[in-house]
């Protein structure tokens, strides 16, 4: 049964959809503009650069030192193309590549954010500085509040793992009260798994579970109410059982 609600909570994350905007976007292309980068590259301090950033534009290769110089400054496109140089070289750290990858996501760019959280999921948490590992962390989170399904899969899978953020129980929290719709629905489901599997769950647990299945019961999708349905009993037999507990035990 846990396998079965745990796979159909997973479906249920891939199906999110925003809810900021009146236009219908499919949940796995929501993109967040966290900063605006380098738009033009008159901002850019040296004239070096501003030639190199004109030519990269234009399709013709620069020096790896000029992109990585551009991509610093904070410009999304240049990020992207020294985050891919850099998965193609064998030397580069995972730490790094996540990191330009990072840049380029923070700028509203999709297919950065994907490889980004490709690379997260291969990185070994101990080669990432808790500085970077901040930023990221954030960027992540902020892509799952605006809603993109890949990106709260992501939080669930890294709150599972603890991998490569460490325990990040209270952001997930603090991103259900902020949720709307699938995306609430789907991190309530997984937060009323993970205390059902718990066997040391306490009354507080139970009743947090409880409200958690209760906030899923009530979404509009029927696929979400049929994992709340089949969590129902679960949690039936999980508060069966706390009832028989003595209570100078539980205390």
């Amino acid at each position: 049964m846990f396998k079965l609600a745990t796979a159909l909570i997973l479906g249920i994350a891939t199906s999110a959809v925003a809810q900021d905007s009146d236009e219908t976007i499919e949940p796995s292309r929501i993109t967040v503009k966290m900063m605006p980068g380098i738009t033009s590259s008159a901002q850019l301090p040296t004239q070096e650069l501003i030639d190199a950033r004109k030519s990269l534009t234009q399709g013709r290769r620069i020096y790896t030192s000029q992109l990585r110089q551009i991509a610093d400054l904070g410009d999304g496109f240049a990020a992207l193309k020294f985050a891919e140089w850099l998965e193609d070289s064998e030397t580069a750290q995972q730490s790094d590549i996540a990191h330009y990858y990072g840049i380029a996501a923070a700028t509203g760019r999709l297919n950065a954010f994907n490889r980004l959280l490709d690379a997260l999921d291969h990185i070994d948490p101990a080669e990432l500085p808790r500085a970077r590992s901040n930023v990221l962390e954030g960027i992540v989170f902020a892509y799952a509040r605006a809603g993109n399904s890949r990106a709260v899969d992501a939080v669930i899978r890294y709150q599972v793992t603890q991998k490569p953020f460490g325990r990040i129980d209270s952001e997930v929290e603090s991103l259900l009260a902020q949720a709307h719709g699938d995306t609430a629905s789907s991190i309530s489901l997984h937060l009323a798994l993970t205390i059902l599997q718990n066997e040391a769950h306490s009354p507080d647990d139970l009743a947090r579970a409880q409200a958690y299945i209760q906030t899923a019961a009530e979404s509009d999708s029927l696929e979400t109410q049929l994992v709340a349905a089949n969590l129902t009993p679960l949690l039936d037999v999980a508060l069966s059982k706390q009832a028989e507990i003595p209570t100078e035990v539980m205390q």
